[in-house]
């Protein structure tokens, strides 16, 4: 998105760049799981403002995508159009895995909940 707005200047969409915020709440759960590894299920509530940040990029991202698509965020230059096409398609690319992602994660996180809802053995071999 750095790069479209390079090309395309200020027009539409404001870039904001969350990068800062994410890094420092990575590092917060990194150094709650280094101080205390017994209690690692409790970082669990750190990761949503994570996956919070995370979501509004992916908005602004597709944002950006449909401004180029209507033709808000364009290049008077063809090989600049071209390249703005080109971040285009890469941004909904990204947009596509990270839903993929998202649908995998509920799947798992719905195992998960069902399976510490159970007391299970060990020793079977359905456990696995």
């Amino acid at each position: 998105m750095k790069k479209i707005t390079k090309i395309a200047g200020e027009v539409g969409a404001k870039l904001r760049d969350r990068s800062r915020s994410v890094k420092l709440r990575v590092l917060d759960i990194a150094r709650r799981r280094a101080q205390r590894p017994s209690r690692a299920g409790k970082t669990q509530t750190c990761l949503w403002p994570v996956a919070d940040s995370t979501s509004r990029v992916v908005g602004q991202a597709k944002r950006f995508s449909a401004e180029i698509g209507a033709g808000a965020k364009r290049s008077t230059d063809l090989l600049e159009q071209l390249v703005l096409d080109k971040l285009r398609h890469e941004l909904d690319a990204m947009g596509a895995a990270r839903a993929a992602g998202d649908e995998q994660t509920g799947r798992a996180s719905f195992v998960a909940t069902r399976v510490a809802r159970q007391a299970l053995s060990l020793f079977e071999p359905t456990t696995e």
